[in-house]
C-alpha cells in the first residue's frame, strides 16, 4: 500500500470532495482521482460513492479511515525516530493554537526556530481551542496550544503558562477609570463576545453563572483583534487575555474596567496524542516554548 495514496485518501474522506482534498495535499483534482483509484486497485474494494457534489465512504472506506489513520500515525513515530538520528537537518512540525497563544505568545518562538533549524518545514495555524484539540485527536496537529484543559483518551495535556482575563473597554467610556465597577452595572452594557468555541469567553461566562449572572453578546466576533477593535470603536465591553491587550492598554488605545471581585486567572495548556512518538522537531520546538514563557516578566 502506497502511503502517499493512504494520505490523499485520507484527505479526501475528511473533506467529502476530491477538490477541496487537492487544495490540502497540493495536487491537481486528476491526480488525487488516480491515487484513489489506484489505492482501490490495489486493495480490491471500492471506497467511496457519490453524493451529488460530495462524496459518502463506503463501508470498506469507513474501515480504512479508522484503520489508515492509525498506520500513518506508526509510519509518522518511525519517520520522527529517523528525523532524530539527522540532528534536524530536515523534517516537519505541525503547530496549531488557540487566539491568544498563538497571536500573542508563540510567534517569537516560531521565529527563534526557524532560525535555528531552517530545514524544518514549520506548519502553523490558529483556530480556537475546539478546532486546535480535534485537529491534535486526528492526527492534523503534532501540538496543539490552547486556553483551557483537554482531557481526552487520545490526548497528553501539560500546563505551559499562565493568564489571566480582565474586562475591556475604550478609554472614554464611562466605567473605564472607575474603581471596583459592580457586575451589575457592567451587565447593563453591551458584550461583545468572541465566538462560541474560544476558551476565553468560555471561561468568563462560566465565571458569570457561579455568580448566578448572565450576559448576551451584542455581538460575536471570531477573533480576538476584532473584539479589541470593536471595543476601542466604544461599541462595549469584552472580556479578554490580560496578555493580548498589554501593548493597547499601556498606549492608551483600552481601558481595564475594573470589575469588583473579578479574578478569573487560568493555565494555558499544550496537547499532543499519547499513541504518536513526538518528533524531535516538536520537542524541541516544545522546549523553547516552555523556556520562553517561564521566564520572569522583566
Amino acid at each position: 500500500m502506497d502511503i502517499d495514496y493512504l494520505e490523499t485518501f485520507l484527505a479526501v474522506a475528511r473533506a467529502a470532495s476530491f477538490t477541496e482534498a487537492a487544495a490540502v495535499r497540493h495536487l491537481t483534482q486528476p491526480a488525487v482521482s488516480r491515487q484513489v483509484q489506484r489505492l482501490e486497485e490495489d486493495l480490491g474494494v471500492k471506497l467511496f460513492q457519490q453524493a451529488g457534489r460530495r462524496v459518502r465512504l463506503t463501508a470498506q472506506g469507513e474501515l480504512l479511515l479508522e484503520e489508515g489513520a492509525r498506520l500513518i500515525g506508526q509510519v509518522r513515530s518511525v519517520r520522527a525516530a529517523l528525523e532524530d538520528l539527522g540532528q534536524l537537518r530536515r523534517g516537519e512540525i505541525r503547530v496549531g493554537a488557540s487566539s491568544t497563544p498563538g497571536t500573542y505568545m508563540l510567534p517569537p518562538t516560531l521565529a527563534a526556530f526557524h532560525g535555528e533549524y531552517p530545514g524544518v518545514d514549520l506548519r502553523y495555524e490558529i483556530a480556537n481551542s475546539r478546532a486546535i484539540e480535534g485537529k491534535v485527536v486526528r492526527g492534523e496537529l503534532d501540538l496543539g496550544f490552547v486556553g483551557e484543559r483537554v482531557d481526552t483518551n487520545h490526548t497528553t495535556t501539560e500546563v505551559f503558562a499562565n493568564d489571566a482575563i480582565c474586562l475591556i473597554a475604550a478609554p472614554t467610556h464611562r466605567l473605564a477609570r472607575r474603581r471596583a465597577v459592580p457586575i451589575q452595572e457592567i451587565l447593563d452594557d453591551q458584550y461583545i463576545a468572541r465566538e462560541e468555541g474560544s476558551a476565553t469567553r468560555r471561561a468568563f461566562d462560566q465565571w458569570l453563572v457561579r455568580r448566578g449572572a448572565s450576559w448576551q453578546p451584542y455581538l460575536e466576533l471570531d477573533s480576538v483583534e476584532a473584539v479589541k477593535h470593536t471595543v476601542a470603536a466604544g461599541l462595549g465591553i469584552a472580556a479578554v487575555s490580560r496578555i493580548a491587550v498589554d501593548w493597547e492598554v499601556q498606549a492608551g488605545r483600552l481601558a481595564v474596567v475594573k470589575a469588583q471581585n473579578m479574578q478569573i486567572s487560568r493555565e494555558l495548556f499544550v496537547l499532543y496524542r499519547k499513541d504518536v512518538r513526538l518528533s524531535a522537531a516538536a520537542g524541541v520546538f516544545l522546549s523553547m516554548v516552555r523556556n520562553a514563557t517561564q521566564k520572569p516578566s522583566p
